[in-house]
């Protein structure tokens, strides 16, 4: 479709939910209407068209996603915007129920179609045809390459590369096959292209995220994670390559050993020897009726293998409880697997069902109090695991990526960042302070001299 030809050129406002996946869509989005000739605003007050890209995987998501629509039609009913497009993984999760829902809502896209946004709004805002999504609501097949673009959202240090879409896993208390569809990885050149131009336009970090990064390229037959990571490797810059989202079941040998070697390297760019492997439980029967395998010694097992390939190790899991059925004797199991230490950063979560979840016609559905308390206590005893391991910090010296300037320094200058054992936006952070300015968005190597159970504070000499 040719770009609109507007003066002044619409004015297109985006509220994005939910994970880094979504946000990479996000941001194919507003390529794609940047390419048809809108204007971005970040003032979604001043928007003639708001674009809520949605998020459905639990209830909580859901409940956000309910309400930012509901802000954008209050736009739109002021006059102030004229049309409200409602994309990601609810519209797929509503279907025929869209209109039901919503029928102020003027468009409906898919993650079948986020790379119609452009058709779509020139449909809606220069009074052509509005082109939706699929009346049927198919399950997605859609892949975006290295060719449909994409306006970064993230500071200038980071950049998420979307490896795949969708998943082949049926766990019970999820929702995402039937979201986004089966698994489809991304062509191995492509992703390396992609990279490439994300390192010529300075990125530090770049974060490879999937719904089971470690499953990548099975569906292609003729590659694998190992060999994707040795490609980004092999490419010119100095970057460091964080992978997130990994299944235990996939980190295999080959994959350790080959992930071993590019951590040690010292050309080029550095991968991160940071795994991401939620787990979601360790009672084996609790794990079985999520519609996973292992148990409390497989995953042990799992993790000294991870700890003996990369000494340097920093491994990040998260955990459900107050899944159907969990007794008060395995939530005591995972109580004492916590304080035992076996994971350097943990998120917990409270089950959340749905109708639609094989998981909520399981017996026994733990109220949501006790799960709240349980929630609790693992947090508590992760703080105490934490603190410890960044206690044991000080004195040391860590590289941090600086990425915001803060206020209050008095004499020194003061920074945010993250060392290599912080993702963005989901573990903790560190601060920096120095006698004189430093640059943003490169990395400096400070000395801890204190610590929190998530913080680092730290020093420049």
């Amino acid at each position: 479709m040719n770009p609109v030809r507007l003066n002044p050129a619409p004015l297109v406002g985006f509220i994005s939910l939910g994970c880094p996946k979504n946000q990479v869509d996000c941001e194919l989005m507003i390529s794609r209407a940047v390419d048809t000739g809108f204007q971005i605003t970040t003032d979604i007050a001043r928007a003639n068209a708001l674009v809520v890209n949605t998020c459905a995987f639990i209830e909580q998501a859901q409940s956000e996603a309910d309400e930012a629509i509901r802000e954008a039609l209050e736009y739109k009913e002021r006059g102030t915007c004229r049309a409200v497009i409602v994309a990601g993984c609810l519209p797929q999760y509503l279907k025929e129920r869209c209109s039901e829902a919503y029928p102020e809502v003027d468009a409906w896209l898919t993650p079948n179609n986020p790379h119609r946004l452009g058709e779509v709004l020139a449909g809606l805002l220069v009074d052509e045809p509005p082109l939706v999504a699929d009346p049927h609501f198919p399950l997605p097949e859609y892949l975006a390459t290295a060719a449909d673009g994409r306006v970064l959202s993230t500071p200038p240090s980071l950049a998420y590369l979307k490896i795949a879409e969708g998943c082949d896993h049926h766990c019970r208390f999820c929702l995402i096959p039937g979201l986004r569809g089966r698994y489809r990885s991304r062509e191995q050149d492509d992703l390396l292209a992609e990279a490439v131009a994300l390192a010529e336009m300075g990125v530090n970090e770049i974060a490879l995220v999937s719904q089971d990064s470690s499953y990548y390229g099975r569906d292609l037959g003729n590659t694998s994670l190992a060999e994707l990571l040795t490609g980004l490797a092999d490419q010119d810059g100095d970057f460091w390559i964080r992978v997130m989202y990994l299944y235990p079941d996939h980190l295999t040998p080959e994959l350790l050993e080959t992930w071993a070697g590019l951590a040690q390297r010292t050309d080029g760019p550095r991968l991160l020897p940071y795994f991401d492997i939620p787990v979601q439980h360790v009672s084996a029967p609790v794990l079985k009726a999520m519609g996973r395998r292992g148990d409390r010694r497989s995953i042990d097992a799992l993790f000294r293998r991870v700890r003996a390939a990369c000494p340097e190790a920093v491994i990040r899991s998260s955990l459900i409880v107050g899944y159907p059925g969990e007794t008060e004797d395995q939530f005591n199991e995972l109580f004492d697997w916590v304080q035992s230490g076996k994971v350097d950063r943990l998120g917990v979560f409270t089950y959340s069902d749905l109708p639609e979840m094989n998981s909520h016609q399981l017996p026994d559905h733990v109220p949501p109090e006790l799960a709240a308390q349980r929630q609790d206590l693992l947090l508590e005893a992760q703080y105490d695991v934490a603190l410890e391991l960044n206690t044991a910090l000080t004195g040391s010296e860590v590289e941090v990526l600086l990425e915001e300037e803060a206020e209050g320094g008095g004499s020194e200058s003061v920074y945010i960042g993250r060392s290599w054992r912080e993702a963005f936006e989901i573990d903790g952070l560190v601060e920096v302070r120095s006698a004189s300015p430093l640059e943003l968005f490169t990395r400096v190597r400070a000395r801890v001299v204190s610590a929190e159970a998530y913080d680092l504070y730290t020093e420049v000499r």
